[in-house]
C-alpha cells in the first residue's frame, strides 16, 4: 500500500533522547522502511535553553554535542541494521528555526516528534515547545505521546484513522493526508463532529448533512465506515471516541500561527496529542499537498 503514500520521500525525526523519542523513532522508522524512505535524525541543542554558568558555558555545550552524536552514531548502526537509509546529526540553535531549515534543505515530507506530555513551557525537552511546531511546520508532523500504543503499523488488526472535523476550512485541509493514511493502511475512515452547542445529535440543525461536504473530497467514498457526531467538549470527545473505536491514527487540521480564528484550536491539537493512546497527524491548510 506504499503507493498511497509515495509523495513520502525524506522524513525526518527530531529527537530530544528522552523516553518520548524513542517511540517517536519505531514509527519514524517502520515509515520509512514501508515507504522506501530516506530517515533524516536530527538532535538540536539549543545554547540559550541551556542553564549555564557562562564561564563553563562552550565546553558544556561541547559536551551535549559530543554526546548526543555518540548516541546517534547508535541510533545510525541501529537503523542500518534494518536497511533503514538514514542520516544522523547534531545541530546547534532555536529548535523552530533549526527544523525549518532542514525541512527546506532536505526537502522534508513529514516530520515526526515525541512529546512527553508535560507541558511544561520552560522544558528543555522537545515535548516543551511541540505546541508552537504543529502551527509553524510547513509539513504534515506526526507527533507520538508517552502514551501511543506501538502497534499502529502493524498488520494484526483491521486498522482505524479517525478525522475530527468543525467543517472549516482548516479542518477540511486535512481531509487528503486522512484518505491517504487510510488507504496505506487498508483501514477504514471514521469522521467525527464535536457538538459544543448542546444541540442534539438527532435534532435536525444538526450539522449531520454537512458530513457530505467532507465525503465530496474523498476520492474513495467506501472506506468512510461511520460518520460520527457527539456532544461534549472537543478535547474529550476526540480522545473518548478514538480509544472506543480504538482508532491507530488520529488526523488534526490546525490553524497557523498568528492566525484570528484559531488560537484555540491549536491548543485542542496538542492537548488531544497528549491524551491520546494513538499518534496524531496534524496538518496546517499551506501544507505541501500529497
Amino acid at each position: 500500500m506504499a503507493e498511497y503514500l509515495e509523495k513520502i520521500r525524506t522524513i525526518l525525526l527530531a529527537s530530544d533522547l528522552s523516553n518520548a523519542s524513542f517511540g517517536a523513532l519505531n514509527y519514524a522508522k517502520q515509515f520509512a522502511k514501508s515507504l522506501s524512505a530516506k530517515l533524516l535524525v536530527v538532535h538540536v541543542v539549543d545554547p540559550c535553553g541551556v542553564p549555564l554558568q557562562k564561564e563553563r558555558e562552550k565546553e558544556t555545550i561541547a559536551d551535549l554535542i559530543n554526546s548526543a552524536e555518540d548516541h546517534l552514531q547508535k541510533v545510525n548502526a541501529a537503523l542500518c541494521y534494518e536497511s533503514v537509509r538514514n542520516v544522523v546529526m547534531v545541530r546547534q540553535g532555536a529548535i523552530e528555526d533549526v527544523l525549518l531549515e532542514l525541512i527546506g534543505e532536505r526537502n522534508i515530507d513529514l516530520l515526526v516528534i515525541g512529546t512527553s506530555g508535560k507541558g511544561n513551557k520552560s522544558s528543555e525537552k522537545l515535548g516543551s515547545v511541540a505546541e508552537r511546531l504543529l502551527r509553524t511546520m510547513p509539513c504534515p508532523v506526526l507527533t507520538v505521546g508517552t502514551r501511543v500504543r506501538q502497534d499502529a503499523l502493524e498488520e494484526t488488526h483491521l486498522r482505524g484513522v479517525l478525522l475530527p472535523t468543525d467543517f472549516s476550512e482548516t479542518s477540511q485541509a486535512a481531509v487528503a493526508y486522512a484518505e491517504r493514511l487510510t488507504h496505506y493502511l487498508a483501514g477504514h475512515l471514521l469522521l467525527l463532529h464535536v457538538n459544543e452547542d448542546g444541540v442534539d445529535a438527532a435534532s435536525p440543525q444538526c450539522p449531520g448533512g454537512r458530513f457530505q461536504e467532507v465525503a465530496s473530497q474523498i476520492q474513495d467514498p467506501s472506506i468512510v465506515s461511520e460518520y460520527i457526531t457527539r456532544r461534549g467538549t472537543p478535547v474529550d470527545t476526540i480522545v473518548a471516541v478514538a480509544h472506543e473505536k480504538r482508532v491507530d491514527f488520529i488526523v488534526l487540521g490546525v490553524h497557523e500561527r498568528n492566525k484570528g480564528e484559531g488560537p484555540a484550536l491549536p491548543r485542542v491539537a496538542y492537548d488531544v496529542i497528549r491524551l491520546a493512546t494513538c499518534p496524531v497527524l496534524t496538518v496546517c491548510p499551506t501544507c505541501k499537498g500529497l
